[in-house]
């Protein structure tokens, strides 16, 4: 490996590339335990930021912090890319992060380097000894890592945001919700960073990326007379201040949102049991895609569970298959960074230094690619969709995910594909859902379900829709045995609708801050499924506060 890492020949600018580089040559034959595995694979992401995050309620700051960040993150791999200390369950997995100053120095970052590789190499010497003890790969098995040739480019350097004009528009966001006394929680959160990556690793690959992203997120909840509360939200994300939307249109945007809360507290709840098609729209058309399809195009393979004595840990990933049919015939999906010039995403290099690649994932509604990482699997090569915070494993993600039906149809066309879906079951309307619940909202509006999750959240838009068209808004329900064979019955579609979210970096959305997270977009259509179940939502009429501000 050392005669390889040699192999690098461009030289970087930069003097923080120096060190790193430096370093690794140390510590790949310096760093080693007796009868111990050796260091096969070392690399370091060094994160140099400066940005701003912001908390506002009312029209009014409560909370604005201009921040430099300097993080450092290591990944040692010991052993060989046939087996090596990843892919295992546990906590010390050679994988390690730590802050650096904020007047980052070679000697700063030298000494961090050597700390942190030391830590994360004894790590990872123990984390393969537990593998070793526990695990036996089986005869196909298709390594653990992939070795690949060096990739050597200075990128360009992002533009510092204008952190006193971000500030404004939050305050212009989150007082265009209004003061109605009957709403809650409001709120504003600003999350504004811009600053470089530098990926370097003992294969001789040194790629700086520039990092520039600006989120802001409104939510607001209001309590209705049966004791619901009632939340929303709305997310705005791209690479820099000039990407989002006029301040007038977020305002607007903002201020819908209010009064649409307003108007559904007098909403009826949904009485009874609903089984028949749904309708969607908007928004909610991309998050039932988002709930259901992307966890069956992301390859990264699951963790082997490290038994204990508190039970198996392992981070199990979904049942990722490749030659399963996902979608009806016809359908095709395609993961595309390249079509999202201003999100976050938009660099060339991921996560591992290789360059990001569009996938064609679906065709003909079947899997016939994954998107990978460096982390082999059975059939499935890599293509550079690694995403990830520096000190843990890199898994493959979606960026920007295009789903394309073999027909759409009009407006009026899927209003009678779902009418006549519903007359099957004795129906005479059906459900109309235009929005979801965004799972990292009730963590900040509803304390009672912070942590909360279902398969497929919470309509928080939604009509019932008789055949000659009448909308009768609904709410208080929740969808009951949502599998992703749902999107297997789908009827027709329609125009597309394009949204952005923010994924968590690893478990669940509801464990996540409101602007933290991978930007994420997707481009679907509009759909009818045949069929979905719906139950009513019940709430205690006490919860409904007996004083109103």
């Amino acid at each position: 490996m050392m005669a390889l890492w040699t192999l690098a020949t461009a030289a970087l600018a930069d003097p923080h590339v120096d060190v790193l580089e430096g370093a690794i040559a140390r510590h790949l034959t310096a760093l080693h335990l007796p009868d111990a595995p050796r260091i096969y694979h070392l690399r370091y992401r060094l994160f140099q930021l400066e940005g701003v995050s912001a908390e506002v309620h009312a029209g009014e700051v409560v909370l604005s912090e201009p921040f430099v960040q300097n993080q450092i993150g290591v990944e040692v791999r010991v052993g060989s890319p046939s087996f090596d200390n990843t892919g295992f369950g546990g906590w010390q997995d050679g994988f390690e992060s730590a802050s650096l100053p904020a007047e980052l120095t070679p000697h700063a970052l030298d000494l961090a380097a050597w700390r942190l590789t030391d830590r994360a190499y004894k790590a990872a010497v123990e984390h393969h000894a537990r593998k070793t003890a526990q695990w036996t790969p089986p005869a196909d098995h298709p390594g653990d890592y992939t070795l690949t040739d060096p990739i050597r480019d200075e990128g360009a350097a992002p533009t510092v945001p204008d952190q006193d004009a971000l500030v404004a528009l939050a305050v212009a966001a989150s007082a265009a919700v209004g003061l109605h006394p009957a709403l809650l929680n409001t709120s504003a959160h600003l999350g504004a960073e811009a600053g470089t990556e530098w990926i370097v690793d003992s294969e001789g690959t040194a790629v700086r990326r520039a990092v520039s992203e600006v989120s802001l997120r409104v939510a607001a909840s209001v309590r209705a007379d049966d004791g619901m509360l009632l939340t929303d939200q709305r997310l705005w994300t791209a690479s820099s201040l000039k990407g989002l939307p006029p301040q007038d249109a977020i305002a607007a945007s903002a201020a819908a949102m209010g009064q649409d809360l307003l108007a559904r507290a007098a909403h009826a709840p949904l009485a009874n049991e609903y089984v028949g098609p749904v309708r969607f729209d908007g928004a909610a058309a991309v998050d039932l895609f988002r709930a259901l399809l992307v966890d069956q195009v992301e390859g990264t393979p699951s963790e082997i569970p490290f038994e204990t004595w508190l039970g198996d840990i392992g981070e199990a990933g979904a049942a990722v298959r490749l030659g399963r049919r996902v979608l009806p015939s016809g359908w095709h999906v395609v993961d595309d960074a390249s079509l999202r010039p201003d999100m976050p995403f938009a660099g060339p290099y991921d996560a591992e230094g290789r360059r990001i690649e569009p996938v064609t994932l679906v065709e003909d509604g079947i899997v016939r690619d994954l998107l990978m990482t460096r982390t082999p699997r059975n059939g499935v090569d890599g293509n550079g969709h690694a995403r990830g915070w520096p000190g843990t494993a890199p898994r493959a993600r979606v960026h920007h995910l295009v789903v394309t039906p073999p027909r759409r149809a009009s407006p009026r066309a899927l209003h009678l594909a779902a009418v006549r879906a519903a007359k099957a079951y004795g129906e005479d309307r059906y459900l109309l859902i235009r929005r979801l619940e965004e799972p990292a909202i009730p963590p900040l509006t509803d304390p009672d379900r912070a942590g909360a999750s279902e398969v497929l959240p919470r309509p928080v838009d939604a009509v019932w829709v008789d055949a000659r068209g009448n909308q009768t808004p609904v709410r208080n329900l929740a969808f009951a045995g949502v599998v992703r064979w749902v999107l297997r019955d789908i009827l027709a579609a329609g125009a597309d609708v394009q949204s952005t979210w923010m994924a968590p970096f690893a478990g669940d959305s509801a464990t996540m801050g409101p602007t933290e997270g991978l930007a994420t977009s997707a481009r679907v259509p509009a759909i009818v499924v045949g069929e979905m179940e719906l139950v009513p939502l019940t709430s205690d009429p006490a919860d409904k506060p007996r004083i109103l501000p």
